[in-house]
């Protein structure tokens, strides 16, 4: 059987923010073995909100910086409706320094399975993406 998944938002974001580019992660600095190699992360300035909510107590407050790995948004088991595939097509296009409208919902994940007949779940954060898209040159 398959695991399911629920989502409760802790906070949501709309914003306009400026791309800078990709950087590579800090994984080697974990403490763990083998060592994890680092993912390529790619890195936002956020230039303004369009709109904020936090209905959960322990959501993020308003950002000024926001990061993801494209791989773990494109490949996401929590969000299977979201089209990962173009999320790639858009930060393929993208350039540093371009605007663009981006989007995400801070969610408190609850991951349920059956292990040997036994009801498992865990419990994480996580920070998906709902919109990427290049902001027109008058927004």
């Amino acid at each position: 059987m398959a695991p399911t998944y629920t989502a409760d938002v802790l906070s949501r974001h709309v914003t306009i923010a400026t791309f800078r580019g990709y950087e590579k992660g800090m994984e080697p600095m974990l403490r763990c073995f083998p060592p994890k190699p680092a993912k390529m992360w790619a890195t936002f300035d956020i230039v303004k909100y369009l709109e904020h909510e936090k209905p959960g107590k322990y959501g993020d407050e308003v950002q000024t910086k926001f990061g993801f790995v494209l791989e773990e948004q494109v490949k996401s088991e929590v969000w299977p409706e979201r089209d990962g595939d173009a999320f790639a097509a858009t930060m393929a296009a993208l350039k540093a320094g371009q605007e663009v409208r981006l989007s995400y919902n801070h969610v408190y994940v609850t991951r349920t399975d059956v292990v040997d007949g036994r009801e498992t779940s865990s419990k994480y954060p996580e920070r998906g993406l709902t919109l990427l898209e290049p902001t027109a040159p008058s927004e």
